[in-house]
């Protein structure tokens, strides 16, 4: 993920075989050590994409 963020802050990443949840824990850790990461999108095999993540205010 790191890679991708050197070029946007919205990333599509193919699915790892990872939870979910252990993806958005994750990402949440790395927002609060002060990444910029506005919204994280999953592709499936199938090409759908599925939102992961997207930075709120608030």
């Amino acid at each position: 993920m790191y890679d991708g963020l050197l070029q946007s802050n919205r990333l599509i990443i193919d699915r790892p075989n990872l939870t979910e949840r252990y993806m958005r824990r994750s990402i949440i850790g790395r927002v609060n050590r002060g990444e910029d990461i506005e919204e994280v999108w999953l592709r499936e095999q199938d090409g759908k994409l599925t939102l992961l993540y997207k930075k709120t205010d608030g």
